[in-house]
């Protein structure tokens, strides 16, 4: 039965003149987001691509074997997201990691079908039984307005640009999918059962693609009830098979979240996080003035920034006054769902989106997370323009205005606002070419963040680093001007590097990362006592975590440089009790008892004996030196110069010169029947 009155059925000529407009929408959509993105291409891995997510992760390397792929790391941002790491997987079949273009064109093309997704699913809303009297003349215009201004939106970047937060942009496009096959097969009578199919298909792999899809099931039955005509028992009575069918997909939910364990995340009311002090209340407590922020750069997208790392509030007058206008809106939203009225939808959608990940849920790495607001921001953003348009239609209603004046009262701000939208975005995606300038601008925009003044500081060493590289190849030319001026860059470089490291602490002293980085950066510049007290603040940090062992390792090294044996090697065998599977400390400690000068600590049997299982197991260059050097303490020269003469060999042919010269230095020793030791600060040979 068709719903609409008699009056707003268009004829024949007026379908084809809609359909082109439709169309034409669609196509400027698609346009005017392939503009936007155009320079995103040259986007680097940053952040969290950089880990297990994608460039050390192992699952995606092989897309035959979907065993492996279908169930990604843990505690990675692919954790438990079995269809965010096929992607990825299908991604890194046709390129690796030796471009992004793929990356982000699969990026972009999500975004694009989200455009078309949101734009379509709008229209046919306002076209429903409940609005088609009030918007349906205004339906097309008013849709493609709403999906122009949002894939424009600058707030989107960080699901389109930032390669792995596809996982949000990908369960976007099954959630909208899901509400659109719902809504066709709530109206389509002939094709009712097949578009209920792919509802619960889409909603699915929606599931497979981000937990927050658990919202799905419920967001549906609202859509139904705020759109429709129905009565809440009538409309049960028509859909509860395809409701409960819907709430079935929570079985994949579940399933995906048993494929790896996020150390990052946690539900803990009354205790505390188990890797931060932090409980469940003073996160949600935090998350206030967090949620009105984000409310905040819907409408005023400045400042941007990639990563907050958010400190959690330390009074009640920090989040009070926030709290009590999102209860105020949380309230306003329920008076509006009860009344069937359009808002309530949107406001529903705005918190059930946000609600896990800015309640209770402490997810400690990303307090605060720009990309939570793709979804949410359209939600602000169609009740805006549709707010907007029914005030400014009453008050044109009053006057009466040429039709071509309001047409270009309507759109001119419409095309503006969008326009600067889209520069906006533009911009913002020209920073994610260059990983340095990211991460200075983050660190400039999030003055409370220790974590982008961190990472800038890193970066700054890196490119130190590279500069000394080039300065030494610029040097055996005899370009002796050229490597002064990039080593003068380097040492200013430095300079910043230390200031962003040294800022990082002082904003969070209990960052166990900077103090442990600042200590092996105070440790090549030989300030060694300095090295060793951030070494050992950064080990009290990391208490039980992974990051101890790391830290640990390398105050055993400083030892080692230090000619202080007998400290290294109980710190080395300390870490292979807590571990034995930390293979580095295994191979350090067989290095010290082949080469260390201390009789006391050098152990020619021992060391031979801890050779043979790193032998045995992903055998390196570095352990077959090693066993070399155990046959030479222990007296088997001639053993020791042949696998020294093979291992050199093959650092020739590889052209690992450094590496070949001490080689030749031990054969020629080994030769003559006699082994060669560290000398103090030659630790790392």
């Amino acid at each position: 039965m068709n719903r609409h009155t008699s009056s707003s059925i268009p004829n024949s000529s007026e379908n084809r003149a809609l359909d082109v407009r439709v169309l034409g929408c669609s196509v400027i959509l698609v346009v005017a987001t392939l503009i936007i993105y155009s320079n995103c291409f040259q986007g680097q891995f940053v952040l969290d691509d950089r880990g297990q997510s994608i460039l050390k992760n192992r699952t995606i390397q092989n897309l035959s074997n979907l065993g492996m792929v279908l169930i990604p790391p843990g505690d990675a941002t692919v954790t438990s997201r079995p269809l965010l790491n096929l992607t990825l997987a299908i991604n890194y079949h046709f390129e690796k990691t030796d471009s992004t273009i793929g990356y982000h064109a699969v990026n972009v093309l999500i975004h694009v079908i989200n455009g078309l997704l949101l734009f379509g699913l709008i229209r046919q809303t306002l076209l429903g039984p409940r609005l088609v009297e009030k918007y349906g003349t205004h339906a097309t215009a008013l849709a493609f307005a709403c999906a122009l201004l949002w894939v424009a939106h600058p707030l989107c970047t960080s699901c389109v640009t930032y390669i792995v937060q596809r996982a949000e942009s990908l369960m976007t496009m099954f959630l909208l999918g899901t509400l659109y096959c719902s809504y066709c097969a709530d109206r389509s009578v002939a094709y009712r059962n097949s578009w209920s199919i792919a509802a619960w298909f889409v909603c699915l792999l929606g599931m497979a693609s981000k937990e927050v899809m658990f919202v799905a099931p419920f967001l549906v039955p609202i859509y139904d009830w705020v759109f429709g005509r129905d009565r809440f028992k009538q409309l049960w009575e028509r859909r509860a098979g395809f409701y409960i069918g819907l709430a079935v997909t929570w079985c994949m939910l579940g399933w995906t979240m048993n494929l790896g364990t996020r150390q990052s995340i946690s539900f803990n009311f009354f205790g505390q996080h188990p890797l931060i002090d932090v409980t469940s209340w003073e996160y949600a407590t935090t998350q206030a003035p967090i949620v009105l922020h984000y409310l905040r750069l819907a409408i005023w997208p400045h400042p941007l920034v990639f990563d907050y790392d958010w400190s959690i509030v330390q009074s009640p007058s920090e989040w009070v006054v926030p709290a009590i206008v999102l209860i105020a809106l949380g309230i306003a939203s329920v008076v509006a769902l009860y009344r069937r009225m359009p808002m309530g939808f949107t406001a529903s959608l705005f918190f059930l989106m946000l609600g896990p990940s800015s309640s209770f849920l402490v997810i400690y790495k990303e307090v605060a997370a720009e990309h939570r607001m793709y979804l949410p921001l359209a939600a602000v953003i169609v009740t805006l323009v549709i707010g907007i348009w029914t005030v400014a239609q009453a008050w044109l209603q009053r006057i009466n205005l040429p039709r071509t004046l309001v047409v270009l009262l309507a759109w001119t701000p419409v095309m503006l606002v969008a326009c600067v939208l889209g520069w906006l975005t533009h911009e913002r995606n020209s920073l994610f070419h260059d990983r340095l300038e990211l991460w200075e601008q983050t660190a400039a925009n999030a003055p409370r963040g220790a974590r982008p003044h961190h990472n800038a500081g890193m970066l700054y060493g890196i490119r130190a680093d590279q500069l000394r590289s080039m300065a030494d190849k610029l040097d055996r030319q005899s370009k002796i001007d050229e490597a002064q001026a990039l080593l003068t860059t380097a040492d200013q470089y430095d300079e910043k590097m230390f200031e962003y490291l040294n800022r990082a602490i002082e904003i969070k002293p209990t960052y166990p990362e900077a103090h442990m980085n600042l200590g092996r950066e105070l440790q090549q510049r030989s300030q060694l006592d300095q090295a060793e007290k951030h070494y050992r603040q950064a080990i009290d940090l990391f208490g039980d975590r992974p990051g101890r062992f790391q830290v640990t390792l390398k105050l055993a090294n400083l030892r080692i440089y230090q000619g202080q044996y007998q400290d290294a090697k109980q710190l080395l065998q300390g870490l292979i009790d807590a571990n034995s599977s930390f293979r580095v400390a295994w191979q350090r400690l067989a290095e010290m008892c082949a080469l260390a000068p201390d009789e006391q600590v050098r152990d020619g049997d021992r060391a031979a004996e801890m050779a043979q299982p790193l032998l045995k197991q992903g055998k390196t260059p570095r352990d077959v030196e090693i066993y070399a050097a155990a046959l030479a303490a222990q007296g088997s020269f001639t053993e020791a110069t042949e696998v020294a003469g093979k291992i050199l060999e093959y650092y020739e042919q590889e052209g690992h010169s450094p590496r070949a010269a001490i080689m030749r230095k031990r054969l020629a020793a080994y030769k003559r029947h006699r082994p060669l030791y560290w000398k103090t600060g030659d630790a790392a040979n």
